[in-house]
């Protein structure tokens, strides 16, 4: 489960800090057109990293089980991070 959280929730986490400080700095010095640019670098980013972090989930039970877990197992929790995409 660890496994599932981390990736997304800490990248996320991270462009969320940088655009809040970033945002406010450039509202700060009245650079107005910046905070739109942050803010449209930032979705890109998240969406670039979010779409093959949700393609190894998806693929979740092949990868676990070419690592050796229990086959049962690894479904289940293929099953668990499809739900988690929803």
């Amino acid at each position: 489960m660890l496994m599932c959280k981390v990736p997304l929730n800490l990248e996320q986490f991270g462009f969320t800090c940088a655009l809040e400080t970033l945002c406010g700095q450039a509202y700060g010095a009245e650079q107005y057109h910046k905070t739109g640019t942050y803010t449209y670098s930032a979705i890109f980013f998240c969406i670039s990293i979010c779409i093959p972090i949700s393609v190894l989930w998806i693929f979740m039970d092949k990868v676990r089980i070419s690592l050796g877990q229990d086959p049962q197992t690894s479904v289940e929790a293929c099953c668990k991070f499809c739900f988690m995409l929803s």
